[in-house]
């Protein structure tokens, strides 16, 4: 499988498992009309950087392969108004989405590893538009190739 392949794969499959939470009304992935909101809450997964290292580095297996870190944000928008309760209106759909990452830690068998290393509930301004919710980051490693 090529780099594209396993780059793309990981980020369809984070797609198919956000889609699936019922607390998640819209995911924006490489669709068209990525900026168009139509329900919230929405979450936009935007692919992000990725490392290349000898595999050695990171002890997977075999010298002849490397670790492939990959990288993204998801950017999560709930609601338009100030929640009154921020642990039952913001963290709950960020922790559906925490939570359905771990109970599949390998996206489908995509990579070896996926977990939400960083994130929390905020402020997001999106086209001069105050939303609330927060942002997840997610970390993945592959070995590859």
């Amino acid at each position: 499988m090529g780099f594209k392949a396993v780059y793309t794969a990981i980020f369809d499959d984070l797609e198919a498992t956000i889609k699936a939470l019922s607390s998640i009304k819209q995911v924006i992935y490489k669709k068209e009309g990525r900026g168009v909101i139509r329900e919230l809450p929405c979450v936009f997964i935007n692919p992000g950087r990725w490392l290349l290292e000898p595999a050695d580095s990171m002890n997977v297996a075999s010298l002849n392969t490397y670790a492939l870190d990959i990288r993204g944000t998801l950017v999560v928008l709930i609601r338009e108004s100030d929640p009154d309760n921020w642990f039952d209106e913001i963290i709950d759909p960020i922790s559906d989405i925490v939570d359905a990452i771990f109970a599949d830690q390998t996206l489908g068998g995509t990579c070896d590893l996926a977990w939400p290393n960083a994130g929390g509930p905020g402020e997001v301004t999106l086209n001069n538009k105050l939303y609330y919710g927060g942002s997840i980051d997610i970390r993945t490693i592959k070995e590859y190739p």
